[in-house]
């Protein structure tokens, strides 16, 4: 194989469904690849769409797909700006949170207890 595809997957194990287990390799801008591991469903009809839908084609001589995105699943934990997608609040923001709620009593029998 002469230069790897930027995104391509390898098959670990079938799955009963038609999909299998597998790793897909994706570089980054920068060109490092990121490692992930997961399942590789087919679409079909009622079932949700829980990742990027991708088209496989076979690299020849390899067991290997190289990988086109057809559609990149929105997902509230993925960065564009390559920040931290959690922060802390502000001592600002906690110092108005306390004002409100540090001393509101909690019933007891309130089943939903941050």
């Amino acid at each position: 194989m002469s230069d790897p595809p930027e995104d391509m997957m390898i098959p670990i194990a079938p799955l009963p469904d038609g999909g299998c287990v597998g790793m897909r390799l994706k570089a980054d801008e920068e060109g490092n690849r990121q490692v992930m591991v997961g399942e590789f469903l087919p679409i079909k009809e009622g079932r949700p769409i829980l990742g990027d839908i991708l088209q496989g084609a076979p690299i020849d001589g390899t067991p290997y797909l190289a990988l086109t995105t057809e559609f990149e699943h929105p997902n509230p934990f993925r960065s564009k700006s390559g920040g931290k997608v959690f922060s802390i609040p502000s001592a600002r923001f906690q110092k108005g949170w306390d004002r409100i709620f540090k001393n509101k009593p909690v019933p007891e029998d309130d089943p939903v207890v941050n």
